[in-house]
């Protein structure tokens, strides 16, 4: 056999060799996940796409009461645990929990740090025209009560009565494409029509935010009624 063509003879050889080995890598496309702190007794809390707890939190995102982060778990079904800065040695929850590849979620924290509950949606983020914005309205309210909610002043309910973990569709409201605005609202108890608690949602036009209602209607209880926003752009 001359050179050349043993030379070709071990090209060819390694060409196959190489396409034996070689396989099609299919990219995996994380999804999109904003966790929101709705335990009114919790200190802050540190979300985690693993049962296995770092060694330090140093460089982890908190999420004190009210808070919201964005994270981008890969998708399939993933462990999260919920870790109270505290004690970081013990996860106040863990969860299996499955996510969709793209897909766009919520995941509220509620109840509280003994019996910590969980409401996990999957969203479909509706894009609103210039000159409007979307809102809905999230009951984790602990003491289960429904709720309530019209625009101050109004004779009507926008959301007529909303159940523990029951949350109403985005509904568009007009927006100054100008600048900053805002809706003040009322909760109330449905069975009674008695004034709870206000709040002022302030928009960004042609976006959408979920308004979340915490704590306890009791007056008299240590975590009042508590209403946040969260964005979700």
């Amino acid at each position: 056999m001359n050179f050349r063509s043993y030379f070709t003879t071990c090209a060819i050889l390694i060409a196959a060799a190489l396409s034996g080995c070689s396989k099609t890598v299919n990219p995996v496309t994380p999804a999109s996940v904003v966790v929101v702190n709705a335990i009114p007794t919790s200190n802050s809390l540190y979300v985690l796409f693993s049962k296995d707890a770092p060694k330090y939190f140093s460089n982890s995102i908190s999420l004190g009461y009210t808070g919201f982060s964005l994270y981008s778990p890969p998708s399939g079904t993933k462990p999260v645990s919920i870790i109270q800065n505290t004690d970081t040695t013990k996860a106040i929850l863990t969860a299996d929990i499955p996510f969709a590849s793209g897909g766009i979620y919520s995941l509220y924290l509620t109840g509280d740090t003994t019996h910590p509950d969980t409401l996990l949606l999957r969203d479909n983020i509706v894009n609103f025209t210039s000159d409007s914005a979307g809102v809905r309205f999230i009951n984790l309210s602990g003491d289960s009560k429904a709720l309530a909610i019209n625009l101050e002043g109004g004779t009507q309910g926008d959301v007529a009565t909303l159940s523990y973990k029951g949350v109403s569709p985005f509904v568009p409201y007009n927006a100054d494409i100008n600048g900053p605005g805002g809706y003040n609202f009322e909760i109330r108890d449905p069975a009674t029509g008695d004034l709870l608690t206000t709040f002022t949602w302030y928009y960004t036009d042609h976006k959408n935010n979920s308004v979340v209602i915490a704590g306890s209607s009791d007056p008299n209880s240590p975590t009042p009624l508590t209403v946040f926003q969260v964005n979700h752009f």
